[in-house]
């Protein structure tokens, strides 16, 4: 078990709870004392506590509630790990409901019709729920999985709350690029190997017209191998506290919903803040679109750079909607 570090509490309270630990137990242990006996108020630096009712602020990514009379509880559902894994579902499942719940109100601003979506794609819709709620059990499973190999203490995360609004700017912005570059070239990747595309990619891309709850529906492989490694590598490279994480995943995961929506309504902020929007990333569903635009989720510099950006142009369709039109000729491979 591992210690948490420079970590000094001041214990108040009864002194059958100071009693108890002076005397320590098997989680309690002293390793370091100052101002004093811990009777008169003292502060210890301790590995784990007895958890249950009272709140501790350790400064670092987790919330412990400590109980004097010994129950040795772990209250995980209020740790900042778990929200990790649990908001960005939660998130999800709540926008993407907004959209779905627009319904034939939306039909003026889609870019395919109701009959596109319901003849084009591949899947049922039944069977899209089921891969994304199975794909998000299994990330969830990770995290609790990451939880236990590191005995809860929160290695996986920066240990230290950033000091200010640029901190926490500057973290997101490099976990937003971290996450598409590893993105990019690994849909790339997939996308011109063969066999990878038939037996994994080809599973998202059998939403050919892209709705908001199938964002992320995909071969449960590809969910572990895009997904998970992408968002671990955003995690470790930029630094993020598990607050900020909360915040990052759960927004990456709105921005996945909004650019498989399939509406392009007025006022968007991601359609003003974001070239890789809603209509980018349909077109790279299309099948004259695959080869191109494989930037996700946030930016196109990639595909700026690597010559794989396809410019398009919006039209007014004359039944309602939008339809995209390509503004360069697209190569058959």
């Amino acid at each position: 078990m591992k210690t948490i570090a420079n970590q000094a509490i001041e214990f108040g309270g009864s002194e059958q709870w100071k009693n108890r630990l002076w005397k320590g137990d098997e989680h309690i242990k002293f390793l370091e004392r100052s101002d004093g006996n811990p009777l008169d108020g003292g502060k210890v630096v301790f590995r784990w506590p007895k958890l249950s009712n009272q709140n501790l602020d350790l400064g670092s990514s987790r919330r412990f509630l400590v109980n004097p009379n010994g129950e040795n509880q772990a209250d995980f559902w209020l740790s900042d790990e778990m929200l990790v894994a649990l908001m960005p579902v939660v998130v999800y499942w709540v926008y993407a409901g907004m959209y779905t719940a627009l319904g034939s109100w939306g039909d003026n601003y889609r870019l395919h019709s109701k009959k596109d979506e319901d003849e084009m794609n591949l899947v049922s819709k039944v069977t899209v729920v089921k891969g994304v709620l199975l794909q998000q059990f299994l990330q969830v499973l990770a995290v609790l999985l990451l939880f236990l190999v590191t005995e809860g203490n929160g290695d996986g995360f920066s240990a230290e709350q950033p000091s200010s609004w640029i901190d926490i700017a500057r973290q997101v912005i490099i976990a937003m690029l971290v996450m598409d570059t590893y993105h990019y070239f690994f849909h790339r990747f997939v996308l011109h190997n063969k066999f990878l595309y038939r037996y994994i990619h080809s599973h998202h891309h059998r939403l050919v017209v892209p709705y908001p709850f199938g964002a992320i529906y995909s071969h449960p492989l590809e969910a572990f191998l895009a997904d998970t490694i992408s968002g671990s590598l955003s995690l470790v490279f930029s630094g993020m506290s598990a607050r900020t994480s909360i915040f990052f995943f759960s927004f990456a995961a709105i921005k996945n919903v909004d650019d498989h929506c399939g509406l392009l309504l007025p006022g968007n902020p991601f359609h003003i803040f974001f070239r890789n929007n809603t209509v980018y990333h349909d077109l790279h569903h299309q099948l004259h679109g695959t080869k191109y635009n494989f930037s996700q989720p946030f930016f196109v510099m990639w595909d700026k750079i690597l010559g794989t950006h396809m410019p398009y142009s919006l039209e007014k369709r004359a039944e309602g909607g939008f339809e995209v039109r390509l503004t360069k000729d697209y190569k058959e491979d």
